[in-house]
């Protein structure tokens, strides 16, 4: 059952922190122009990876699960700068390949985790032993399993959350949009780019007190915070209706990642 296994937490966590919190924007673009760029990412998340799961790690699971899942990802993102590369940026198959990119990724990582899964168990090496003995003396309430995966759905909703939004909401043709209908087209410029990280922040703290309060039941105050963050921007949601739905479509993908995050780590 994937819930209970800790290999495949391992590893997308691992992803998770290689691809988007270890990958910055210079990086991910710079990859369609230098190839080096493209080999220092692929670096950077093999060791990633290697570290992840270090606590599980033996001879068969990096043969045969660390070996493909680094591998594959390497040729993955070699294809996705390829298409990039050579279709225009306004094309669908641009716009949506990130979706597809990290579909992709994801999809290689529960395939390798699975098959090994089925036909080994999947055993603590000596320094995961080590990391579980120093976590149990600590004296925690839950297993170092869940706390694996409510790891997982921190870092998912962290910065993975603010571009999985941006990329699904395309987000700079809105603004390029709400620029121009603008009755002052210098200060909604000057209003955006002073407000961009703002914007991004307030977004990941967001989705943290949502999977707070549906982690503690309180369907109810969820409510409560999407309707203080519209006051703030009541009166642009009025004025401006290509506003108002990209801040709607934003609003709920975000609420849509937060509380799907949640629910991938409970059992069905």
């Amino acid at each position: 059952m994937m819930i209970e296994n800790n290999l495949f937490w391992l590893l997308v966590c691992g992803h998770l922190i290689g691809d988007f919190y270890l990958q910055t924007e210079e990086m991910a673009n710079g990859k369609k122009e230098e190839r080096n760029i493209l080999y220092k990412h692929a670096l950077i998340y093999a060791l990633v990876l290697l570290v992840a799961i270090s606590p599980v790690l033996n001879s068969d699971i990096f043969i045969y699960v660390y070996l493909p899942v680094v591998i594959s990802h390497f040729f993955i993102d070699l294809l996705k700068v390829k298409i990039q590369f050579k279709r225009n940026s306004e094309s669908f198959i641009t716009r949506n390949i990130f979706l597809v990119d990290q579909i992709a990724h994801i999809a290689i990582v529960i395939i390798f985790a699975c098959i090994y899964a089925n036909d080994s168990t999947i055993a603590l090496n000596q320094f995961g032993q080590n990391l579980l003995s120093f976590y149990q003396t600590l004296g925690m309430i839950m297993t170092s399993s869940i706390l694996l995966r409510i790891v997982f759905v921190f870092l998912l909703i962290g910065k993975p959350g603010n571009i999985i939004i941006r990329e699904i909401n395309n987000k700079e043709k809105i603004r390029g949009n709400i620029m121009t209908n603008g009755t002052d087209t210098g200060k909604e410029g000057i209003e955006e780019t002073e407000y961009k990280n703002a914007g991004k922040l307030i977004g990941i703290l967001e989705r943290i007190l949502v999977v707070i309060l549906v982690m503690l039941n309180q369907y109810a105050a969820v409510g409560i915070i999407f309707a203080a963050k519209s006051l703030t921007r009541y009166d642009k949601i009025v004025k401006d209706p290509s506003f108002a739905e990209y801040y709607l479509v934003g609003t709920l993908l975000s609420l849509l990642i937060a509380i799907a995050a949640v629910l991938s780590i409970q059992p069905i």
